[in-house]
């Protein structure tokens, strides 16, 4: 093997072999081109994607939240998130981070946010993405899911279930516990709690206790859980 250095960026160069010995030389080998390069800053970042609604509450955050999502750009090392600034007429660099997903709370519902996403290595920043445009609004929330419901003694059964972190359309801000006679009903509302576990209490042994949860914010309720059983 060999290395040839010290040659012009962009150039074109062909390359044969030839084997010796005491004899002499071979038939030369099939040629061979290439052309050296320097490393380069990274591509655009692509198929950038983002959801807008209103923010989960347990954040901690007000108002409405964006996420932007986009594959990794090979090479790159970090990534900038640049925010339209209608002042300046630019966009600016809002966050800088290694990872593909960005989350971005505190911002006003009803308001068009203009994002693009650039990709950085040490030789440079790419080109900005595709701008995507998002506009965070409140809806209700989606549906709970993985609903469980199991007998923790005589006459008691405990409920529990998944909101997932960051969920669109909104953060729930109360859970309807409904109960009923089987998986299909009919269900009439037992309480409302704010947390995604309760105890059902005073229940009669031996009895089939059937349950769905909803989600409730100050849009509107969300579609029923899965339905579950359990003999308290």
């Amino acid at each position: 093997s060999f290395t040839d250095t010290g040659l012009t960026n962009g150039t074109t160069y062909y390359y044969v072999v030839l084997a010796n010995n005491a004899a002499g030389a071979s038939a030369a080998s099939p040629q061979v081109v290439a052309i050296p390069t320097l490393p380069t800053a990274p591509a655009a970042p692509t198929g950038v994607t983002g959801s807008a609604g209103a923010s989960d509450q347990t954040r901690f955050d007000s108002g409405g939240e964006v996420r932007i999502s986009w594959p990794a750009v090979p090479n790159a090392t970090s990534y900038n998130i640049k925010q339209y600034d209608s002042g300046s007429g630019n966009f600016n660099t809002v966050h800088t981070q290694s990872g593909t997903v960005f989350f971005q709370p505190d911002l006003s519902i009803g308001t068009t946010y203009k994002y693009v996403v650039s990709a950085v290595n040490s030789f440079g920043e790419s080109a900005n993405s595709t701008e995507i445009d998002l506009t965070p609004v409140e809806t209700a929330p989606d549906a709970p899911t993985n609903l469980t419901a199991t007998a923790t003694g005589s006459g008691s059964i405990a409920l529990n279930w998944t909101q997932a972190a960051w969920q669109y359309p909104s953060f729930a801000f109360l859970f309807h516990i409904n109960r009923g006679p089987s998986a299909s009903g009919p269900f009439t509302t037992l309480m409302d709690i704010s947390t995604n576990n309760v105890v059902d209490v005073g229940l009669t042994p031996g009895t089939q206790y059937c349950y769905i949860v909803t989600g409730y914010n100050s849009v509107g309720e969300s579609a029923s859980s899965n339905a579950v059983c359990a003999t308290a």
